[in-house]
């Protein structure tokens, strides 16, 4: 949040935070990972986004494909996720 004050005092005073979306999560259950992410939501209690989008192979081809994820994969667990961050945003926004 500290590069977010700085560009919002630097370059745009209108600037403000929607959110803060937790990505290549690995999907397994790491400690370190859960730790990070609890501390996260701890931090920053109304930021973080509910939908987490985990780590994958799909997302990685999808990306060298010059594809979205829905493209490459849509059956993909991370297709899913992805929708559901986009409901989330637009929740967030009213739309």
């Amino acid at each position: 949040m500290q590069s977010v004050e700085a560009t919002r005092r630097q370059i745009n005073n209108k600037l403000r935070v929607l959110g803060v979306v937790v990505n290549c999560k690995d999907s397994h259950k790491i400690k370190i990972e859960d730790y990070h992410f609890d501390s996260l939501t701890e931090v920053y209690p109304n930021e973080v986004f509910d939908s987490v989008i985990t780590s994958s192979v799909k997302v990685s081809e999808a990306r060298s494909f010059n594809k979205s994820v829905r493209q490459h994969a849509p059956n993909s667990v991370q297709a899913k996720q992805f929708l559901d961050l986009t409901s989330e945003y637009l929740e967030k926004v009213g739309g």
